[in-house]
This record gives C-alpha cells, sequence and structure tokens, in this order.
C-alpha cells in the first residue's frame, strides 16, 4: 500500500509514466522501486531514472509527514515538480559558473524530458 496502492499517489505515478516514457522506458512499480538493471549504454537515462524515483519517494514522504502535521503542501506530484524545478534550476546555474552547460545537458536534458537548453544556454523546463 505504501507506495501502489495509495490514491493520493496517482497524479505522482501518472507523471512518472511520462518522464519515462520521454526517457524510452516503461513506467513499472518494480523499476520505481528497485531502480532499473544498470546497464552502461543508458547509463544517463538510468541515473535520471534513479535521481526521479528518489526524488518521488522523497516527495512521498515530504506530503505525507506535512498531511500529518497539518502544514505546507499534500500533493506528491506538485511536490515532485517543485522539488525537481529547484534542482534543475540550481545545476544549470551551477554548470552556467563553471562554464560548462554541456555537461549540464548530458546529465539534466536527456532526451528533453526534464528540461532542455535554448539556443543561448538558457534552462527550458518541461515538466
Amino acid at each position: 500500500h505504501l507506495f501502489v496502492q495509495c490514491p493520493r499517489l496517482e497524479a505522482l505515478f501518472e507523471l512518472l509514466k511520462g518522464w519515462f516514457q520521454g526517457l524510452g522506458e516503461v513506467f513499472s512499480f518494480g523499476l520505481f522501486i528497485y531502480g532499473p538493471k544498470f546497464s552502461v549504454k543508458k547509463k544517463a537515462m538510468h541515473y535520471l531514472f534513479n535521481f526521479v524515483s528518489g526524488s518521488a519517494k522523497l516527495a512521498i514522504w515530504l506530503t505525507r509527514r506535512n498531511q500529518a502535521l497539518n502544514t505546507g503542501s499534500v500533493h506528491p506530484a506538485s511536490m515532485l515538480v517543485g522539488l525537481l524545478k529547484a534542482r534543475l534550476k540550481v545545476e544549470h546555474a551551477y554548470y552556467g559558473m563553471m562554464d560548462n552547460i554541456l555537461t549540464f545537458s548530458r546529465i539534466w536534458a536527456v532526451a528533453g524530458t526534464l528540461c532542455s537548453l535554448g539556443e543561448d544556454g538558457e534552462l527550458i523546463i518541461n515538466l
């Protein structure tokens, strides 16, 4: 029940399905809970699967805690989008300061699923 049968998580799983599909993978609860079987060929996507899944689990925990404390956001999908947007902005700023936006693109803009870069290297968030 903790992850797969809770009705409050349905919107979160719909988001994940779309993002995983954008990365060329079929979403499953096994993939979400245990992660992908790692392969060097797909390592960039596997890193993103793991990061997004971990962020989703954090969003679930934070919103459950907020619900119990009657404070803050209690919507896991919104929390996940907020967490990912914040991380993308920080990472983009860091790699921009390091004058290494190409590395940012290889790590975070895989298949344009979470984000992409504009002509001048500006961040375009696709969440």
